[in-house]
């Protein structure tokens, strides 16, 4: 099995990540793992496109955190 590894660093992705930081008490511990899977024929329908990707993907990490 291939495994397509991309850091992106995007607004998105930064936005969510201090916005969880912001929502931190005193004293509390933020630990944050993303593994996000994509099927095929998304990522040919998608292609390179980097900021369609990144929509992607947060939109996968927020659905994923009202579980």
């Amino acid at each position: 099995e291939e495994i397509l590894s991309e850091i992106i660093f995007i607004e998105e992705i930064s936005n969510y990540i201090a916005d969880s930081i912001a929502s931190l008490e005193n004293n509390a511990i933020l630990s944050s793992t993303f593994y996000v899977k994509l099927d095929e024929a998304m990522l040919c329908a998608v292609g390179m496109n980097v900021e369609i990707m990144t929509k992607l993907i947060v939109d996968k990490i927020e659905e994923d955190d009202f579980k």
